[in-house]
Order: C-alpha cells, then sequence, then structure tokens
C-alpha cells in the first residue's frame, strides 16, 4: 500500500473475502471493497463508490439488456372477484324490502290480500350456508325455514308460530342459487 501511495495511488480497490485490507489504509487515501461478509450488495456499493471518487466504470449496456415491456398490464383483463348482487332497488319493482337477510322483498296481493316474499339463497351470497352439510350436500338448515316463518309472519303483524313442517330438504348447489317464496295469508 506504501509504494503504491508513493506511486500516486489514492483509490485502492480490494479484490477478496472481506474487507480486511482496507482497514489499513491511511486517512487520505480511499479503500474499496468489492466483498464484505454477510452483505449482498457490497459489489454494487463499491461500483457506486468508485464512481463517485472519480475511478472510470463503464455500466454495462448490452442490447440484450434491453427488454420489451410486457404486454399483460395493457390487456385490460380483471381478476378481481365480483361482488355478490345484493337486493335492489325493490320499490321501483312495486315490491317492498322485506327486512330480512334472507328475504329481499314483499309484494302485497291485491286479490286475497295474501303478501308474498321473495329471496335468493346461494353460497356465494350466503356462505355460512355452506356449514350446514348433511350426507355430502349443503341444505338450508330447519332453523332457517323457522326464521323465514317468523319474521314473515312479524311482517304483516301475526308474530307466533305454532306448528312447522319441513317436507323435503332444501338443497344449493355449489354454484347454483334458489329462490325462495314465503306466503303469508289467513
Amino acid at each position: 500500500i506504501e509504494q503504491a501511495r508513493e506511486l500516486g495511488g489514492r483509490v485502492f480497490v480490494e479484490l477478496g473475502p472481506d474487507a480486511v485490507l482496507a482497514t489499513l489504509v491511511p486517512d487520505d487515501t480511499t479503500a474499496i471493497p468489492l466483498q464484505r461478509a454477510g452483505q449482498t450488495h457490497a459489489f454494487p456499493l463499491a461500483l457506486a463508490t468508485a464512481h463517485t471518487h472519480g475511478l472510470p466504470v463503464t455500466w454495462p449496456t448490452p442490447a440484450a439488456a434491453l427488454v420489451d415491456l410486457p404486454t399483460y398490464a395493457f390487456q385490460q383483463e380483471s381478476y378481481w372477484l365480483h361482488a355478490a348482487s345484493g337486493a335492489g332497488d325493490v320499490v321501483s319493482l312495486g315490491q317492498a324490502p322485506a327486512g330480512h337477510g334472507l328475504l329481499g322483498a314483499a309484494v302485497a296481493l291485491a286479490e286475497d290480500g295474501m303478501t308474498v316474499f321473495t329471496g335468493r339463497l346461494s353460497l356465494s351470497t350466503h356462505p355460512w350456508l355452506a356449514d350446514h352439510v348433511v350426507g355430502g350436500s349443503v341444505l338450508v338448515p330447519g332453523t332457517a325455514f323457522v326464521e323465514l316463518a317468523l319474521h314473515a309472519g312479524d311482517y304483516v303483524g301475526c308474530g307466533q308460530l305454532e306448528d312447522l313442517t319441513v317436507e323435503a330438504p332444501l338443497v344449493l348447489g355449489e354454484r347454483s342459487s334458489v329462490t325462495v317464496q314465503v306466503f303469508v295469508g289467513e
């Protein structure tokens, strides 16, 4: 190092497994270690340090380094999941909001005073229904039928349920929906 300094050397580049000799240079010189134990960014840092101290650094610019931009960013394809559709504006359809999570609308029939409640059940709009699997099939639980009947009764002013018989299970498919209708009348 002393002999190189006598010949005018003021910047030293150390090629080795760590910065061992760089600690031996006097204060009026610069030592740039190319490798440092445990530091993956030591080589680019060494090139930047050499460049800032006036050493000629040839930055590679081969034609192979230039690449075309990927076209997928401009294909305008969306991969977001679509939000489940809600009940919508049932008033504009001549119905009233049913005010229930399973029943979207209610309409009073003009002829006989009966009220019809409608809703749509699916695993995408009501994912908790997937927790009720019987024999490998997703079934609407019996308590949901009780809830539908009680809500429909409350809506028309009769909040009491004396008896409910489920004659057949309501099976939900993985990707399909089922329209539910509840009729309330005398």
